[in-house]
């Protein structure tokens, strides 16, 4: 501390380290005083004082402790009943909340009918689930699973989510009918989940990118146990996003109805409405759409007729059909995208909200009634939507398209 004085620089300096040097002297505690403490250490007279109360009697002189070694002393003892404790170990993962479904509610209810159709599948019948609800979705995962500190499980029901809101606005006639919540069921392990889906998908070969597949027989959403994995294969959510669609339909379905393959996979070009951020709304989809018939016209190859679209019934036949009419022998399924542009295309123009409300009606009405397992053949569909044929339907649609 200066005294008032302007300081005269050197001589200044000179007296704060004198004075410095002289504090640490003070400071440092004599070699008796270091002595006694490490007697009393060894023979455990060494004892915090009480305040306000008389200390206890101890062997030998009692040594007050001053602050500055109590306050280290204390630190290391605490540091040390700590890391015995194993406060500074890694955490263990956080498991997500998971809140009671009330009795008998929706999400209640198709947990327990998932769980009781699960005994008819024998590869998924052998092994217990755990209920989750994550975001008011029902999930059903293996005892065993590590779930991430829940992270992947919010991330994709935050993609499931957005998807379904999508879905509601593009189909309201099919959202407001009555459906038990889609059940996200989480596979053992990736060998469960490729010997269910593969023998679904064939002829078309299953790679690392299917993860999630619905299951139409128990009314759950399959996904393989890789998605609950930090960073991993759920990086793009359309590989969940696109499943969930077909799920999402078959929920609202009769028992053993299915819908024509292309209502039921053309409403996927709606679906990317969820994921603004990808560039995949609707005007996307729709470009997309006509640039792939637009090149298989200027080829002048199209293995599809307007009939053959409205009629084929699963994938396993379209891609048979694409395989018999193939140009390259060798690539029998590089037209495949060609039924998409179709079936998403003709979606994209029955529910276009720019030509006013007729022509989306008729097309909700169509859905429900084929939900409900009534007559989809290509004339009766036309005919329904407002044309007197297919080829008048697709005519339309391509127009629309601007082809």
């Amino acid at each position: 501390m200066s005294d008032g004085r302007e300081p005269d620089r050197d001589g200044f300096g000179e007296e704060i380290s004198r004075a410095l040097r002289a504090g640490a002297g003070e400071a440092r505690p004599r070699a008796e005083f270091r002595d006694a403490l490490r007697e009393r250490f060894v023979d455990g007279s060494l004892q915090p004082a009480v305040p306000a109360a008389a200390a206890p009697a101890a062997r030998g002189r009692v040594l007050p402790i001053p602050r500055w070694a109590a306050y280290p002393a204390a630190a290391a003892i605490l540091v040390g009943a700590f890391a015995l404790a194993g406060v500074f170990e890694p955490k263990a993962p956080v498991e997500p909340v998971a809140p009671i479904p009330g009795k008998d509610g929706p999400v209640d209810l198709a947990l327990a009918a998932v769980e009781g159709r699960l005994k008819t599948i024998p590869a998924l019948a052998g092994h217990s689930y755990q209920r989750r609800v994550i975001d008011g979705r029902p999930w059903l995962l293996p005892s065993e699973t590590a779930f991430a500190e829940g992270q992947e499980l919010r991330s994709i029901a935050a993609t499931l989510g957005n998807v379904e809101r999508v879905l509601a606005h593009a189909l309201p006639e099919v959202a407001a009918r009555p459906a038990l919540p889609v059940v996200t069921l989480v596979a053992p392990d990736r060998a469960t989940f490729e010997g269910l889906v593969t023998p679904r998908i064939a002829p078309f070969p299953l790679n690392e990118f299917t993860v999630a597949y619905p299951l139409r027989e128990i009314g759950a959403l399959l996904v393989t146990p890789e998605v609950l994995e930090p960073g991993g294969l759920v990086c793009e959510p359309m590989r969940v996003a696109l499943p969930e669609v077909h799920a999402w339909l078959q929920a609202r379905a009769a028992p053993g109805v299915r819908l024509p393959l292309w209502a039921d996979a053309g409403i996927n070009g709606r679906a990317g409405e969820a994921f603004p951020e990808m560039g995949m709304d609707a005007a996307a989809m729709r470009g997309w759409c006509r640039e792939v018939l637009e090149e298989a016209r200027k080829a002048k190859f199209d293995p599809f007729e307007p009939a053959e679209v409205l009629s084929l019934r699963d994938y396993a036949t379209m891609a048979r059909l694409v395989g018999s009419r193939a140009p390259r022998p060798a690539e029998p399924y590089s037209l495949v995208s060609l039924f998409s542009a179709h079936a998403e295309g003709l979606v994209l123009f029955l529910t276009d909200e720019g030509d006013g409300p007729a022509r989306r009606d008729a097309f909700g009405k169509w859905l429900l009634a084929a939900l409900d397992g009534k007559d989809t053949d290509p004339a009766a569909t036309a005919k329904a939507l407002g044309f007197e044929s297919p080829e008048a339907l697709f005519a339309a649609r391509d127009r629309w398209l601007g082809l």
